[in-house]
Formats: C-alpha cells, sequence, structure tokens
C-alpha cells in the first residue's frame, strides 16, 4: 500500500524527507535535518524462542535494547531477532524498512506492536514509508490515528 496515499486518505499530514537508501538508524539520522522535530526511532522484529509470537518494538533510535529484560517485561520466552524471511512474511519489508508503517501489510496482525513508553510521551515520531530512501515525521495524535485505522493495540514497554 502506498503510504503517502493512506496518510492523505486519513486526513494525516507529515513531514516527509526524501533520504538516500540507507539500513541503520544512525544512517538514517546522519540525513535529516539536525533541527527535525521529535524522535528518529529504532524499530525491531523479535521472535520467541519456538518462533511462534512475533514482536515489533519501537523505541528511540538511541536506545540499547535488553532483549532479556524485555522478554520478562512481556512475560515471554528468550527474544531473538527475526530473520529477513519473517520481516518480508509477515510484514512485507526487507532489513532497513522496518517500520510502524509495515504494520499495514499485517491485517491478521501476526506481529504484536511494542511501543517504548518514552515514544509515548515524545511530541512527534518518525518512520520509514515501508521502504528506506525516505523518513516520515507525525505527531503523536496522528500515529494514534493511524493505530486506530489499524484497529491495533499495543502493549507500553520500558526501554
Amino acid at each position: 500500500m502506498d503510504i503517502k496515499s493512506l496518510l492523505k486518505e486519513l486526513n494525516i499530514t507529515c513531514q516527509w524527507f526524501d533520504i538516500t537508501p540507507c539500513i541503520t538508524c544512525a544512517e538514517s539520522a546522519a540525513l535529516l535535518p539536525e533541527d527535525r522535530i521529535g524522535i528518529g526511532t529504532k524499530n525491531l522484529l523479535f521472535r520467541d524462542k519456538k518462533g511462534r509470537n512475533y514482536f515489533l518494538l519501537v523505541t528511540d533510535e538511541y536506545k540499547t535494547v535488553d532483549s532479556k529484560a524485555l522478554a520478562e517485561q512481556i512475560e515471554s520466552t528468550r527474544l531473538s531477532m527475526a530473520n529477513e524471511e519473517k520481516l518480508q512474511q509477515l510484514l512485507g519489508v526487507g532489513k532497513g524498512s522496518v517500520s510502524l508503517f509495515a504494520l499495514v501489510n499485517d491485517p491478521e496482525q501476526q506481529v504484536q506492536l511494542l511501543l517504548d513508553e518514552d515514544l509515548l510521551k515524545a511530541t512527534h515520531w518518525d518512520a520509514h514509508p515501508n521502504r528506506n530512501d525516505a523518513v516520515l515525521i507525525l505527531s503523536r495524535e496522528d500515529w494514534l490515528s493511524y493505530f486506530k485505522y489499524l484497529n491495533r493495540s499495543w502493549i507500553t514497554v520500558k526501554v
């Protein structure tokens, strides 16, 4: 689905930055204006030990994630990163393009959303529009509208 069209349909405004394709948060942040509003996000797809449950964690791009502590918070078995094949299968995106917008490709909600509590306090946060050559910044209220459109709930976690 074209994210720009979807946002227009939902009457959601955003700041759109075209960037050079990149894989990491550090690369992306270096390509954006230093005075941009809000915070950059890190988006990680985790799986539990048996690969039965998948979790999309979204947190501040500068935070270090302790997967053991995260697993304890959500009462899961050991967590590890999902492979690229699962990224494509579950969220319809490749490495470097994972973001909240990929949830539009998961209508069956096979992936549980985990949002860092600090992210929910920020006024604006960014995301790739299902490709790694652009970054969009939306207000917290607009993100909540997007989640409502998807009928998507989340678990708030402390990273």
